[in-house]
């Protein structure tokens, strides 16, 4: 199985049209629906009923598509950590700040950390209020 098949297949059923699908991958239309016939070739099962010109998940394409999600995700986690280690971060911290905060005073005060932390990734998210509370 390749990963490209995967992560067409979450994608277009995510959006459900697979000429979307080729837009966001940059993948030609066909391609598309060679990625998702190649899966349903090797799964042994459909994942999409073909009706007219659109395309609705089977139930067995359903189940699968959160699967999918987190095998893509993962794998992508993977190679980010992956290529982090190779550049020589052996650890990695995520900084949650305001965006006033992280344009006027950060700055000045991560230059001085890491250059006394060379082997630590910083990683900054921006969170909107709300996601922030639950985070």
């Amino acid at each position: 199985m390749e990963m490209q098949w995967l992560r067409t297949f979450a994608d277009a059923a995510d959006t459900l049209n697979f000429r979307k699908t080729s837009e966001r991958l940059m993948l030609s239309q066909p391609s598309v629906t060679v990625h998702i016939r190649q899966l349903e070739e090797y799964l042994g099962i459909r994942l999409f009923d073909r009706i007219k010109n659109r395309v609705v998940l089977t139930e067995e394409g359903r189940h699968f598509k959160q699967q999918a999600e987190i095998l893509v995700e993962k794998f992508d986690s993977t190679v980010d950590e992956l290529q982090s280690f190779a550049q020589g971060y052996r650890r990695k911290w995520t900084i949650a700040i305001s965006p006033l905060m992280a344009e006027t005073v950060l700055p000045y005060i991560l230059k001085s950390f890491t250059k006394a932390h060379p082997d630590l990734e910083l990683v900054s998210v921006w969170k909107s209020r709300k996601r922030l509370k639950n985070w």
